[in-house]
């Protein structure tokens, strides 16, 4: 069994979108710079439990933020 996480984007999202997720420390653990879809998918991201912050940013510079729980 795969483990994963999503990040659902709104519709309205223009691409290509930059997407970073940071831990608590404010250390990059996921860059991509190349998005294009308003699914965004982690497979075996190898995270330490915990709080982790995302940040998505579109080509008209929209951002969206949020934080998750990786158990």
């Amino acid at each position: 069994v795969t483990q994963c996480s999503k990040i659902e984007l709104p519709t309205i999202t223009t691409f290509p979108a930059e997407c970073i997720i940071s831990d608590p420390n404010g250390r990059i653990v996921y860059l991509d710079r190349n998005v294009h879809s308003t699914t965004i998918t982690f497979y075996n991201m190898n995270l330490a439990p915990g709080i982790y912050m995302f940040k998505v940013k579109d080509a008209e510079n929209k951002t969206c933020m949020g934080k998750f729980v990786f158990e």
